[in-house]
């Protein structure tokens, strides 16, 4: 491999290597999750019985 060759390999950016701009909002939920059981009781009750995270206990519990 020439010198030639390393220089021009390592002068090109790689793709991880590019920078995303995230609007405030995204980048408020990716750094303030909401918590679990608020996501999992705005699921509708086929989204739940699909869930294999949830145990059946969980499916049958009454939502508030």
């Amino acid at each position: 491999m020439s010198q030639e060759s390393v220089h021009n390999q390592a002068k090109k950016p790689s793709p991880a290597a590019e920078v995303f701009e995230l609007s405030p909002e995204v980048l408020d939920k990716v750094k303030h999750p909401p918590q679990m059981d608020e996501v999992i009781l705005e699921q509708s009750p086929e989204e739940r019985r699909g869930n294999q995270a949830l145990v059946p206990q969980m499916l049958d519990e009454p939502t508030e």
